[in-house]
């Protein structure tokens, strides 16, 4: 049991580490943008 919860935690933190150098790094602008452009496109304004 001690071992898969060292593994979630492992991952959780990896997970975490990603988040941070991406927002870092200023993809969420970038990831925004896309969003923002997709739903657009469904709703038929773009």
């Amino acid at each position: 049991m001690r071992r898969k919860t060292a593994l979630r935690l492992a991952v959780a933190a990896a997970g975490a580490a990603a988040l941070v150098l991406g927002l870092a790094q200023g993809q969420y602008a970038e990831t925004l943008s896309k969003a923002v452009y997709l739903c657009l496109e469904c709703v038929g304004l773009g």
